[in-house]
């Protein structure tokens, strides 16, 4: 397991409100506390921040002759069998995204998949 976060700016994740969760779960860990004892929580404001640095370090620790990366959330699940046949037909050398877009407020991101 990695964390995700380990490579975002240590100034953002000591000062910027959205880790305060962050911040919390790694007091959390170093005490050895109980962290499904955390109510509540701010952890759609930290979600952001993990895709960017998290797909960087996958790049960085893949071995160099994986043809695909495939990204998923917790709450995703994919056909497996359906996937393969699918990227078997594909070529690899094509940058392919797939998703759908989001708007909240003037912020337009990539959200779930089709």
């Amino acid at each position: 397991m990695h964390d995700a976060l380990e490579t975002v700016n240590p100034s953002y994740k000591e000062n910027h409100e959205d880790f305060e969760l962050y911040r919390t779960l790694q007091t959390y860990q170093q005490e050895g506390q109980d962290p499904s004892k955390l109510k509540g929580g701010k952890g759609w404001n930290l979600d952001k921040w993990k895709f960017m640095p998290m797909l960087h370090e996958t790049y960085r620790l893949a071995p160099k002759e994986i043809d695909w990366f495939v990204y998923m959330e917790a709450d995703t699940s994919i056909s497996w069998p359906n996937l393969l046949q699918w990227l078997q037909k594909m070529n690899p050398k094509d940058t392919i995204y797939t998703g759908a877009q989001v708007l909240i407020g003037d912020t337009e991101f990539a959200h779930g998949g089709r």
